[in-house]
């Protein structure tokens, strides 16, 4: 994640930040995958590659949030059990997003295909939700 001395992760972060309002919904699941894979993969980063992912995060989470998730309607399922498995992963569990992504979720259970349906549901149970 180092490239010439200089910490490529968090200068991406935060140009993507910057352009989170033009990412559709997959771009946006697929951008909190990336992270949560990095994360996974480095488990204990340095403290301004923590602050860039939380700052990301948050900024996210409130786009996502925003207009009461008007946003999260337009996800399809791959993009709703994505961003949910990403967020608990990370360990951003924010409660109130994942009720929405729930809420989302549920009237779109009908489209979901066997791995999102398991994806989302770890996702639901590692967050503490019932």
């Amino acid at each position: 994640l180092e490239h010439g001395g200089t910490a490529l992760f968090p200068t991406a972060l935060c140009a993507m930040q910057s352009k989170l309002s033009q990412l559709d919904p997959q771009g946006m699941a697929n951008t909190l995958w990336a992270v949560a894979k990095l994360h996974t993969a480095c488990p204990s980063p340095e403290p301004t590659t923590q602050l860039a992912v939380r700052n990301f995060l948050t900024a996210l989470c409130g786009v996502l949030k925003g207009q009461n998730g008007g946003a999260l309607r337009r996800f399809k399922p791959q993009d709703l059990a994505t961003t949910a498995w990403a967020l608990v992963s990370v360990g951003y569990p924010d409660r109130e997003l994942m009720l929405l992504l729930v809420e989302q979720a549920q009237t779109k259970l009908h489209e979901f295909k066997p791995q999102e349906i398991a994806r989302m549901s770890w996702a639901v149970s590692a967050a503490g939700l019932r």
